[in-house]
């Protein structure tokens, strides 16, 4: 729980302790009225700052986002940055459960995120349209990933060995001349292995793309 601050109440304070409540208990945690009492303020005195509840998780955002520090190998070429980069973004923002809560609607908060990566475009010859336009691609690319993530059901220890159990049940059925079930009507999920390997698997195609020099103007 945040500790009380001697500090003068401003945006920053409050925003740093919205945003150790947000580490303690995810978004649900996040309210006016806990954050004032943390604070030892009344809720009226948060609204001065960041006006409504909204204008809270807007900076709670900011906090978040500003506290996310990429750093990127200038000596790699700027595939392997661009690679870099997504992998940094993915594990810093799934390392914060509820993050894609607060960012599906606020995607401007990614902007400062994405310097890094713009930067190394840059270096690489990219011109400054199509820097962005990459940059936005390998962005929305591990975003798209991430909210697809977060609702996957991951496979445990039963899960594995029960799935292991259907596969030998198959084999016995072909050896008997029977048609195997089909592994798509298990549906038990995949482990966190497969979502990893899934991941540099789409990301490597997408850096592939640009890197073959795929047309990034958009056509009439």
């Amino acid at each position: 729980m945040p500790r009380r601050s001697d500090r003068p109440l401003d945006r920053d304070l409050i925003a740093a302790c919205a945003l150790a409540l947000f580490r303690e208990g995810g978004l649900a945690a996040v309210t006016t009225r806990r954050v004032a009492s943390a604070l030892g303020v009344s809720p009226m005195a948060l609204y001065v700052h960041v006006g409504n509840k909204e204008g809270l998780l807007d900076a709670v955002v900011e906090r978040l986002m500003r506290a996310i520090k990429i750093d990127l190998d200038s000596e790699a070429s700027w595939p392997a940055q661009a690679e870099q980069w997504a992998h940094a973004l993915r594990a810093e923002l799934s390392a914060h459960p509820g993050a894609m809560d607060l960012l599906r609607t606020r995607r401007w908060a990614l902007v400062r995120c994405t310097e890094p990566l713009i930067r190394a475009l840059l270096a690489a010859g990219f011109s400054e349209e199509r820097a962005i336009r990459a940059a936005r691609l390998v962005t929305w690319v591990t975003m798209g990933f991430l909210s697809v993530e977060s609702g996957v059901d991951l496979l445990g220890s039963d899960d594995r060995q029960a799935d292991r159990l259907e596969r030998s049940l198959d084999r016995l059925e072909v050896l008997e001349g029977r048609a195997a079930t089909s592994p798509a009507s298990r549906g038990r999920g995949v482990d966190r292995a497969d979502i990893d390997a899934l991941f540099s698997l789409e990301l490597r195609l997408i850096v592939r793309g640009l890197e073959a020099g795929l047309d990034l103007e958009p056509h009439d």
